[in-house]
């Protein structure tokens, strides 16, 4: 079941065609990737643009609550920032005695989301940055998303 749980959300990213390779700054090892919903059909304005960054990042000694903070940006254009929280492994829990979906998710950042709200008619390429406490950021790879002129009546 785990194996079946794994693939549908290796294949959603795979198969969708929106996910984005990631940028490494090797010195660091930290990796952010950018997943921007449907990022090759032009949006129409006015629009909100949905964007979840995802940080991969082997620090030893991450410990749970310690935080990476994101930034997102169109073009040179800072949009927003919000903050990738480390998370313990998380399991199912339940009363003892009830049966509870068995699903194990590895210890690691949680996304970060940015909602661009009344992203104006245009071509823009999106980035995240992400940076830790000690200086170290990566830059994910860029999306290109474009917003249409909104529709004349």
């Amino acid at each position: 079941m785990k194996a079946f749980f794994i693939a549908v959300f290796l294949g959603g990213f795979i198969c969708s065609g929106l996910a984005q390779l990631p940028a490494t700054n090797t010195a660091s090892q930290m990796r952010v990737f950018l997943w921007v919903p449907h990022a090759r059909v032009p949006y129409q304005a006015p629009t909100n643009i949905d964007m979840q960054a995802f940080v991969r990042f082997s620090e030893p000694g991450l410990q749970k609550g310690d935080v990476v903070n994101v930034r997102f940006f169109a073009d040179d254009k800072f949009l927003g920032s919000g903050k990738a929280v480390w998370h313990g492994m998380i399991r199912p829990h339940g009363p003892p005695g009830t049966a509870v979906p068995m699903f194990v998710v590895a210890a690691g950042f949680n996304p970060t989301h940015w909602i661009w709200t009344n992203a104006p008619a245009g071509t823009y390429t999106l980035t995240a940055q992400a940076a830790w406490t000690n200086g170290l950021s990566a830059v994910s790879a860029p999306v290109t998303v474009t917003v249409l002129p909104p529709k004349s009546p």
